[in-house]
C-alpha cells in the first residue's frame, strides 16, 4: 500500500508542479500538460491508478474522460 500511497503523492506533487505558473485554461496549456502527464499515467501498471489520475486530470483541464483516454490509447501506439 505504500508504493500507491508514494505514487499519489508523486503525481500530486507532478499536477501542481506542472500547473504552476500556467493558465489551465489555454488551449496550448492543456495540450503541453496534457501530453506530459499522460506519459506518466500511461506508464502505470495499475488501469484502477490510471482511471484515477485521467479523472483528475480531465477535472482540472475540463476534458472529457474519453478524450483523454482516446489520447492515452493513441500515445501507447505511437510509442510501439
Amino acid at each position: 500500500m505504500q508504493v500507491v500511497a508514494d505514487s499519489k503523492n508523486a503525481m500530486e506533487y507532478l499536477f501542481s508542479k506542472n500547473l504552476s505558473g500556467y493558465d489551465k485554461d489555454r488551449l496550448q496549456t492543456k495540450k503541453e500538460l496534457r501530453t506530459d502527464l499522460l506519459e506518466i499515467i500511461g506508464s502505470f501498471v495499475s488501469e484502477i491508478e490510471k482511471g484515477h489520475w485521467i479523472k483528475k486530470m480531465g477535472e482540472l483541464f475540463r476534458i472529457p474522460e474519453k478524450t483523454l483516454t482516446d489520447i492515452l490509447k493513441k500515445l501507447r501506439l505511437e510509442g510501439e
